[in-house]
């Protein structure tokens, strides 16, 4: 096998004139020769969009993840060569047809032809009239089997299309202008000149908790990330998607991406490498894209959608092929995702915990109940999720995880899952007629890359083991990592060293026999963390009795770990109502002290009945706003928490659906409501020394599925004495109930209860536990 670090060239993050997607070469014939002046006497102008009502619409459909993320307008047009443009004849014969296209204020311009069919020797060009860019040149190597043609963006207000015909080939060449995309926001900003050093992308359109794909946490996924591709349609970027491997191996352009994410794909525009060079940043290349696909098979039970590209990969997009493990067995014990949340530039997330099988929306899934690092939003759909092993797993689906600030808001996601896409009832509803075409029965397959360099001596640490991103009590940690051969010859000796918090320093000296691709997992002394951010560094410094290591990059990991020793994470969430302004909140220790506070500094109605506070006071709360932050405090003591409505009507529901909650690190709800008078004060289950984790393993119970329709079944691993399970609506509303609970299982009957998110509280002798639930 042939797997190895693919390298990607410098020059996909260097400005070249010509931003194409898979293209035949050559300039516009009229680059150099059209006047100014011409450019008006045929043109066709869309004047400026109404941008803040266009946005004010986004800014509702960008929170849910089942919708594209809309960038552009599209106009329905019908422009050809015998009704619009202007031709232009030259002495030898052959004639150039150009149409100059004027969208006002617009980020970007795109085409789509609805009839596109062109002989050997014409040629279609657009391009930027400023001339700092162009498309093309597009040939009857890119006419498509379904007759149309659609063009990725170029990042212009102005551009010109033009068509070369060789003058055998005049009246035969078949060309109609079917839409045309105007953006009015960014997903591809406005073009750079030519002499910019970096071709430039989108500004931050998803959220601050994402985590760019070559981040140091994305080091160990090179490979698989330039198998992810973001998907745009029209003015919409649509979805997420990723390359994937068939056991030929033979780079057959296979695309697996989500069924809900299919219409139009035929002129759907894949974007590749789209991503930051480096850690941080906001740009990356957009000039590697592949026009049209064609549906192969799908299906709604797991989600999943297999196409196939329009054209084969360039060897200069050096993606690789994703592998993939079709066997279904929850024995993952972690996850990631590699995405274009809201058609933004690459990002990874990372789910540490094991996801598992559940069914949501219709669909048999992989459940993730929470990421750990980074998120997931609209535009994400149809990306991939690989287990520990690197293999594609399920793609996107759905889900409730997004940015709540500059962390994720510790909400759900799900996946279709590939073990069901597997198999059906035919060709065109299963994925295994395509991804093992001589119906081998394998289960498995690694990822591949047909560019990659081969290198004969090459070790690698691939992964740190047994350390989670942050810790809440003092017990020591026993890290692990993973020493990989990635070279063609064994792999017998290597010396390893290791730091921890940069002074506790040693060496690991390591020997045995690793083929190609082989892995071994090797224990690290133990380690106590100290409160604050450790640092754990793992290197190789030799390998085979000295051999030179000939690919250094994969060399070293790095990872951070958050312990604040006798402290715990707690995190309070305020949904406001109509009159953000109104609330103000504490917590407060058993001496009465606040720790924690938020909203309005000017809290309390005087002796008229009047209000003291408005909206112009220092930190007042927007209306209709959720707030969430993030808080450490001391796990050994009791809190009390209040909120407070100046105006006494609470935050819900009589002018507006005002909430809150206290949830603590272990993801548990504290307590939750929204429906009081002048101040709701509580201090129950506040002690967050007991509840949490210790009483969650304790009670061992298990809820599912969730999200629920009918029945919610609810068992525990030990038996339940003289328990209680109460389902609570999010301002505190007893829905259902059932008490007197004596035994290990429990059914509680969900049907007419409102779609939405709920609390499940239950509790036993033993302990307490509550849990989000969604009902559908």
């Amino acid at each position: 096998m042939n797997k190895k670090i693919s390298i990607l060239c410098l020059t996909l993050f260097s400005c070249s004139l010509a931003f194409t997607q898979v293209n035949h070469g050559g300039e516009p014939h009229m680059w150099s020769t059209i006047q100014k002046k011409d450019l008006g006497i045929c043109g066709k102008t869309f004047m400026a969009l109404e941008t803040e009502k266009l946005l004010s619409e986004d800014a509702h459909t960008d929170q849910d993840k089942s919708q594209p993320y809309r960038f552009g307008i599209e106009h329905d047009v019908e422009w050809s060569s015998s009704s619009e443009g202007i031709f232009k004849y030259l002495e030898n014969g052959d004639r150039i047809w150009y149409l100059p296209i004027k969208c006002i204020d617009a980020f970007a311009i795109s085409v789509t032809f609805s009839e596109f069919k062109l002989m050997p020797g014409a040629q279609l060009f657009i391009w930027d009239q400023k001339k700092e860019g162009y498309l093309g040149s597009f040939t009857h190597e890119n006419n498509k089997e379904w007759g149309s043609f659609a063009t990725q963006l170029i990042h212009s207000d102005r551009i010109v299309v033009e068509v070369y015909e060789p003058k055998k080939t005049i009246g035969k060449n078949i060309y109609t202008i079917g839409t045309v995309v105007q953006a009015y926001r960014s997903i591809l900003p406005k073009f750079q000149s030519v002499q910019s050093e970096t071709q430039r992308g989108p500004f931050g359109n998803s959220g601050p908790c994402n985590i760019n794909v070559n981040c140091p946490e994305g080091l160990d996924w090179q490979d698989e990330k330039t198998s992810v591709a973001l998907i745009t349609s029209g003015g919409f970027a649509a979805c997420s998607g990723a390359l994937i491997n068939n056991a030929a191996q033979d780079a057959t352009p296979y695309f697996l991406t989500a069924d809900h994410c299919l219409g139009g794909q035929n002129n759907w525009v894949f974007y590749f490498n789209h991503e930051t060079e480096e850690c941080i940043g906001n740009t990356g290349p957009t000039n590697m894209s592949i026009s049209g696909s064609s549906l192969l098979a799908n299906a709604s039970g797991s989600d999943f959608a297999l196409l196939e590209l329009s054209e084969a990969i360039p060897d200069d997009f050096n993606a690789c092929f994703a592998g993939w493990d079709n066997s279904d067995i929850e024995n993952v014990s972690a996850a990631v995702g590699i995405h274009h949340p809201a058609g933004d530039l690459k990002k990874i997330c990372f789910e540490d915990d094991a996801p598992y099988h559940n069914f949501a929306a219709g669909a048999q899934v992989w459940y993730i109940d929470e990421w750990e690092l980074g998120v997931t939003e609209g535009g994400s759909s149809g990306s991939p999720l690989f287990d520990q092993n690197h293999r594609i797993i399920g793609q996107l689906y759905g889900g409730a995880a997004a940015c709540s600030g500059s962390v994720n808001n510790g909400q759900f996601d799900y996946y279709g899952r590939l073990g069901v896409s597997w198999d059906g009832t035919s060709s065109s509803n299963r994925l295994r007629d395509w991804l093992d075409p001589g119906n081998s029965g394998i289960t498995v397959m690694d990822t591949y890359c047909p560019n990659a360099i081969t290198y004969e001596t090459d070790g690698q640490i691939q992964t740190l083991l047994n350390i989670p991103n942050e810790v809440c009590d003092n017990s020591p940690l026993n890290p692990a990592f993973n020493l990989k051969n990635n070279g063609t010859n064994p792999l017998t000796s290597a010396s390893i060293s290791y730091s921890y918090n940069s002074s506790m320093n040693g060496t690991i000296n390591w020997s045995g026999n690793l083929a190609e691709d082989e892995v071994e997992a090797i224990g690290l002394p133990q380690f106590t963390p100290v409160p604050g951010v450790n640092t754990i560094e793992v290197a190789l410094t030799s390998i085979n009795g000295g051999a030179t290591d000939q690919n250094s990059l994969n060399d070293a990991i790095y990872k951070e770990v958050d312990f604040s020793l006798g402290f715990i994470s707690m995190t309070v969430e305020i949904l406001t109502d109509d009159y953000g302004y109104e609330t103000y909140w504490e917590i407060r220790n058993e001496s009465g002290t606040v720790v924690l506070s938020g909203g309005n500094e000017a809290v309390g109605i005087d002796g008229g009945g009047q209000q003291t506070a408005g909206a112009g006071d220092p930190g007042a709360y927007e209306n209709n706003t959720l707030y969430s932050e993030t808080y450490q405090i001391p796990s050994d003591a009791c809190y009390s928490f209040e909120i407070v409505d100046d105006y006494a009507d609470g935050i819900c529901c009589g002018f507006g659906e005002g909430s809150y909650s206290v949830v603590d690190g272990t993801g548990t709800i504290l307590i939750e409501g929204g429906s009081f008078g002048a101040t709701d004060l509580t201090s129950v289950g506040m002690n967050v020394e007991t509840l949490g984790l210790a009483s969650l393993n304790d009670l061992q119970i298990s809820v599912f599925p969730n999200p629920a329709q009918s029945i919610l079944n609810i068992n525990s691993e030990k038996n339940l004495v003289n328990a209680r399970v109460q389902l609570f609506n999010m301002v505190g509303q007893e829905v259902r109930s059932i008490s007197n609970i004596n035994g290990n299982r429990v059914e509680m009957n969900v049907e007419g209860v409102e779609s939405g998110i709920y609390t499940l509280q239950i509790n036993s002798q033993d302990g307490a536990i509550s849990e989000r639930i969604i009902v559908q």
